[in-house]
């Protein structure tokens, strides 16, 4: 496993509660790191194979470029973003910095970060895997199975993650 990082990319865009912000705009700064397998890349030597950080930057001015009122929403837009287009991320650490916020005061900068591991054990057979906890995962998806199945998978197994075999074993 390794950590690509991409520090200190800086934004200028139009976000915050307040109309002089979204009027004016202001610096952003933000950072993402995300573990990646880098085996598959180093051998072949393949951008292809890599998780290649020209697209996380893409990402991450993508979700700058759309104003919004909190930083908040600009880190979960990123993180969704990172795991949409790389769904075998297994950790990502996203810090997104606002600097000299309008609070009436000097403020050198107002900082949210999260950060979030994938890392999961099927809750039945115990196999490691990656959940987002997010629609992409069976058990935020009625479409994969009755309703009824669901429901009863869920509290036989504590509402924990299954396996993709797993899944497939319950399903039919």
């Amino acid at each position: 496993m390794a950590k690509l990082s991409l520090e200190g990319m800086e934004f200028y865009a139009q976000h915050g509660v307040y109309e002089e912000e979204t009027i004016l705009g202001g610096k952003y700064t933000v950072d993402v790191t995300v573990e990646v397998d880098i085996v598959k890349a180093a051998v072949t030597d393949d951008i292809q194979s890599a998780v290649n950080y020209e697209v996380i930057h893409a990402i991450v001015k993508s979700a700058m470029q759309k104003p919004t009122k909190l930083i908040e929403t600009i880190v979960e837009r990123i993180g969704l973003g990172l795991k949409n287009h790389y769904p075998h991320l297994k950790e990502m650490y996203i810090r997104v910095v606002k600097h000299h916020p309008p609070l009436g005061g000097i403020v050198k900068q107002a900082v949210i970060e999260t950060k979030a591991d994938y890392r999961k054990k099927c809750g039945r057979c115990s196999k490691p895997m990656l959940c987002y906890q997010d629609r992409t995962c069976w058990c935020m998806d009625a479409g994969v199975m009755d309703q009824g199945r669901l429901e009863h998978l869920k509290l036989n197994f504590d509402n924990s993650c299954l396996c993709s075999d797993c899944v497939r074993y319950y399903a039919g």
